[in-house]
């Protein structure tokens, strides 16, 4: 709505047909108006009441879940970048580096490793420097940094293609060269505390060799040396520092890949060993477990947090410990759906359909820390002559995130992070999961503002009434902003709508809103007050 209208709105906004006191002057605005897929059944009535009385804790929980690793070292160091830019809009907490050692010429070496002629290690951490510096100062990032691939320098198998996958030549050399890394990220860069992940997907046959056994369970003892060198090396130099691992491909046996060597259970179960063993030496532990999810067997991002606990316990860990979840499932945290058809709307409806579970009571998350979500930005410059195709294949999948110049033309999955971004303000006021259609709101009284997101994570559509009780402001005009993605709103992951808005009036503290939610659509509402005259207009309130 113009500015120039808003007093119109107003007074005609009193007019309007009222259900229970309470304005539906924008139904049809308000409305997701996206042809149902061929799948849709029939749509179903559901109901969502969403009590802002009801807080459950800071929202600001919300920015320590999500994380982002991957393309974004492309760009460190140009705090101007639309890239950089993108992220600190998302403004997320987290962000992971892994394969940190690989100097391939397809990686990005963070590290440059060299042994001199009298056998000494070198270590060229200006690229490190660089890469976490732009994470702290450009991003607002708190790094989280993977130590598990081998340089070539210290592998076992320097002459290797894949030499970064076979163990260190010594493991005394290795946890030396550990705690060198991050004495100079704690005494040249001032980052104490961080975390440490050890390898990932060490249950994949081509990632984690050891030493080339091929024994399985050799392999895995192996691995466990590796991470207790390496938790050994971080501790030394900065107690204070969280290490863990080991980032398996699942928290059981994946589909990713046939016959691993080891699954999440068994390394658990012979760290536990291994402690046993090692009467002489301090415990080494978990300061947090972490997992990849290409299983596709659940939807529920949640299941494997349950298993994991009880993995954990049953070998005398806490079954507290932070839980990570790191890349899967081409971006959508996979799930028993999962092929190669599904449309970027769904994969959005999949991460908020998550995010929304895991915050239904934020005291008694699954995930104690941050979830790891992999992501890459790209943009169409950077595309190369004869590249085309590949281009559209990148814009279908989930795990690309478009951010191109001009015009509001982000993937669904951006969108999907833009709606929780937009949720990290004041208090978790109610979350509704499981039900038909989950609901997530945060209730921010500095800005007298509510903001909900609603998804549908079925294959049906759903004729909906949102209902928005004890609203920050129990009476008067407010401002109601709605963003959508669905298929209508999601055209091949290329594009979405810029999101509608409208006045409405507030009657009793209660808002109804009415909408239509087609099968795997995610809708959210933003409502804040409208101040129509001068004294106390607020031109940020407007779009």
């Amino acid at each position: 709505m113009k500015i120039d209208h808003l007093y119109e709105a107003a007074r005609t906004s009193r007019r309007r047909h009222r259900l229970h006191g309470t304005t539906l002057a924008i139904a049809a605005a308000l409305t997701v108006a996206a042809s149902a897929p061929a799948q849709a059944q029939v749509a179903r009535i559901e109901t969502v009441v969403v009590d802002c009385a009801r807080r459950l804790g800071p929202a600001d929980q919300v920015r320590d879940f999500l994380a982002a690793g991957g393309g974004l070292e492309a760009v460190a160091g140009d705090a101007d970048h639309p890239l950089v830019q993108a992220w600190r809009d998302l403004g997320m907490r987290r962000i992971t580096y892994e394969k940190i050692h690989i100097e391939t010429p397809e990686e990005i070496p963070f590290l440059t490793v060299t042994r001199s002629p009298a056998g000494d290690i070198d270590i060229d951490f200006s690229a490190w420097d660089e890469h976490l510096r732009n994470a702290v100062e450009n991003l607002g990032s708190t790094p989280f940094l993977h130590l598990g691939a081998i340089p070539q320098a210290l592998s076992s198998h320097p002459e290797a293609d894949n030499y970064w996958a076979y163990q260190p030549q010594s493991l005394d050399e290795w946890q030396s060269f550990v705690a060198r890394i991050v004495e100079h990220t704690v005494n040249v860069l001032g980052l104490v505390g961080l975390s440490y992940g050890v390898n990932g997907e060490p249950d994949h046959p081509d990632t984690w060799k050891g030493s080339g056994s091929g024994d399985p369970n050799q392999t895995l003892r192996e691995h466990i040396e590796l991470y207790a060198a390496t938790y050994r090396g971080v501790k030394s130099a900065d107690p204070a520092a969280q290490v863990g691992g080991p980032a398996t491909m699942s928290w059981q046996a994946s589909r990713y890949t046939t016959d691993p060597p080891f699954v999440l259970a068994d390394w658990i179960r012979a760290l536990a060993q291994y402690n046993q063993e090692q009467t002489s030496d301090p415990a080494v532990t978990l300061d947090f477990v972490a997992w990849q999810d290409y299983s596709w067997v659940s939807d529920q991002i949640s299941d494997g947090a349950d298993a994991v606990s009880g993995f954990l316990e049953e070998n005398g860990f806490d079954p507290a410990t932070p839980k990570m979840i790191g890349d899967s499932g081409w971006g959508s945290w996979s799930s028993d759906y999962f092929d190669g058809t599904l449309e970027p709307h769904q994969r959005a409806s999949h991460l908020l359909h998550n995010v929304i579970r895991e915050f239904r009571d934020p005291r008694a998350r699954k995930f104690l820390a941050g979830i790891l979500y992999y992501c890459f930005f790209f943009r169409e410059d950077w595309v190369t002559p004869g590249f085309e195709a590949e281009m559209e294949t990148l814009r279908r999948v989930a795990l690309v995130i478009c951010r191109l110049d001009g015009g509001y033309d982000r993937t669904p999955i951006y969108a999907g992070f833009e709606m929780v971004a937009a949720m990290t303000r004041g208090d978790i006021v109610q979350t509704i999961a499981p039900a038909a259609l989950a609901a997530m709101a945060t209730r921010d009284d500095l800005a007298d503002s509510v903001a909900a997101t609603v998804n549908n994570h079925h294959a049906e559509t759903f004729q909906t009434e949102l209902v928005l009780r004890n609203l920050p402001r129990t009476d008067g005009l407010v401002y109601v902003r709605l963003q959508r993605i669905d298929s209508a709103h999601s055209v091949a992951g290329q594009g979405l709508e810029a999101p509608s808005s409208e006045a409405l009036r507030v009657s009793d503290g209660m808002l109804r809103l009415p909408l239509t939610l087609e099968a795997y659509g995610s809708v959210q509402v933003s409502v804040r007050p409208i101040r129509i005259f001068a004294q106390d207009f607020t031109p940020d309130l407007l779009p």
